[in-house]
This record gives C-alpha cells, structure tokens and sequence, in this order.
C-alpha cells in the first residue's frame, strides 16, 4: 500500500514538473517572439525610409529632367520665333495665264517667284511644268529651271512657261475630263543655313478663269 502511494506521488510530482517545465517553455518563447518583433520594426523603419528616400530621389531627378526639357523647349521655340521674323521665304505668289487655242499657237504662262522673306536665300534651285494630263500624278514632272541663285529679300522674278491647247483640250478641261497644271519646287538655303523647300501645284479653273491650289503638291519649310 506504501509503495502503491509513493508511486503516485511521484507521478503527480513528474506531472507537476513536466507542467512547470511546459509553461516556463512557453513564457521563454512569448518572449523571444516579443524581442525579436522589436528587433524587426526599427529594421522595417530603416527599409521604409531608405525606399522614401529612393522615391523621393527618382521624382526629384524626373522633376529635373522635365525641367531641362522645358527650358530647352522653350528656347527653342524662342530661336524659332526670332528666325521667322528674319529668313527667307521663297513662294510662287501669281500665275498669269495667256490662253490661245488656235492651231499652231502655245498658251503662254507666267509664274512670279518672290522671296518674301526679310534676308536673301541663298543657292536658290527652281523646277517647274506647265502640262495637260488626266488627273494631277502622285509625281510631278519638273524640269530644272534655275540653278544656285541669290534672291534678295523682297525681290521676284517671272518664269515663262508654254503649252499647246487644242479646242479639243480646252472643251476637256472645261469639263473636268482634263486638267490643266501647274506645278513646281523650290529649294534654297537661308542666312541660318538651314536648307527649305517650298512645293506647288495649281489646276485652272475654267468658271472663274484662274489657277486654284490643288489638294496635295502645295507645302512648306
């Protein structure tokens, strides 16, 4: 009987211990879990600012590059601006048409080319037609005219053009059947020594007599 209740005692002591031992394990874990989550926010702090920090100098960098744009931008328009006011702008301004459809008689048209502009353009190069074809062509048949000229600022010149119309031709072209073109290009160099080009191209409108600028060929720099 002595033994039975020693034994028992011993059992209940074993468990008592083994509880002890369970829950001091337990608080020691809380613990450890408790210094290392301090551990960890001053790290994810330091993380968190450093990544701010990187944000904030990737925008300050983007916010620098947009401004240099802007001022390059700005200057350039500015530099564009005062060059309009000052380069060469050579167009063809008039076209004078003296129509014959007799036999053996060439229409004869002039076409005046002006420099409108404020300085003179440089190695000026002119090619031009005056032709009777179906519809405009995707590309026009110029011939050299004028080769490394110097037009002076608000200065012009006529360039005389021949064709032969037939009553044939003229009843076509009143009718839409045919068209009457003229056309040309332009290349020249301004004061700035930037190279331009100026394109045209006009049909002859019978109702009223005069050339009217056709939808493409007519263009620019």
């Amino acid at each position: 009987m002595l033994v039975a209740q020693l034994a028992l005692g011993i059992g209940v002591l074993a468990l008592a211990v083994a509880g002890w031992q369970w829950y001091a394990c337990r608080k020691r874990i809380a613990e450890l879990a408790a210094e290392l989550a301090r551990t960890r926010l001053p790290v994810e702090s330091a993380n968190s600012r450093a990544e701010a920090a990187e944000n904030q100098a990737q925008q300050s960098a983007a916010a620098a590059a947009a401004s240099a744009m802007a001022a390059q931008a700005s200057a350039d328009a500015a530099k564009s601006v005062a060059e309009l006011g000052k380069r060469a702008w050579v167009y063809a301004t008039e076209f004078k048409l003296s129509l014959k459809t007799q036999a053996n008689e060439n229409s004869g048209l002039d076409v005046w080319i002006a420099n409108l502009g404020a300085t003179p353009a440089r190695e000026l190069r002119l090619s031009t037609n005056f032709l009777i074809c179906d519809e405009a062509p995707a590309d026009l048949p110029l011939k050299s005219r004028v080769n490394n000229l110097v037009l002076g600022p608000s200065v012009g010149f006529s360039l005389a053009h021949f064709v032969r119309i037939s009553p044939a031709d003229m009843a076509s072209i009143t009718t839409g059947k045919k068209v009457l073109l003229t056309c040309g290009q332009a290349h020249y160099r301004d004061v700035f020594g930037t190279e331009r080009e100026t394109r045209w191209c006009a049909r002859y409108d019978a109702s009223v007599r005069a050339f009217v600028p056709t939808p493409a060929h007519n263009s620019a720099t």
